[in-house]
């Protein structure tokens, strides 16, 4: 029973998601990424890498992303920015301002729900 556990010694999604990306095609890579993501739940393993994968495709490609929560449901998307905004520390995971505006101005129930499931995490992180 000695050593790490297998999800944490070794990280093989980590590696392999920027793979993936450098051979599927941009929309569909982050339409897959985007589909993943809902109701996900973080965990400090190789969810973390889906986090970061999705998280990379929000900062790079952020009206492509939030065209692609709007083809998701309120709830759905609503998983999603839970997600994105999940962990141990949601206060240092926020959006950054060029990515809020970009979400603002992409898609008015985007940038709402960013807003505050990030504020309902932020809550729960400091209710802790």
């Amino acid at each position: 029973m000695g050593g790490a556990a297998p999800l944490y010694s070794d990280p093989q999604l980590h590696f392999l998601f920027p793979k993936i990306a450098s051979v599927v095609p941009r929309q569909d890579y982050a339409r897959k990424l985007v589909r993943l993501s809902v109701n996900a739940k973080w965990e400090a393993d190789q969810t973390g890498a889906l986090q970061d994968a999705t998280r990379s495709v929000l900062d790079t490609e952020t009206r492509l992303f939030t065209a692609l929560l709007a083809d998701l449901n309120a709830d759905s998307e609503r998983g999603v920015w839970a997600f994105l905004f999940d962990g141990p520390h949601p206060s240092n995971v926020r959006l950054s301002r060029g990515v809020q505006t970009k979400v603002c101005e992409t898609s008015v129930r985007s940038c709402e729900l960013s807003k505050q499931v990030y504020a309902h995490a932020v809550s729960k992180e400091h209710n802790h």
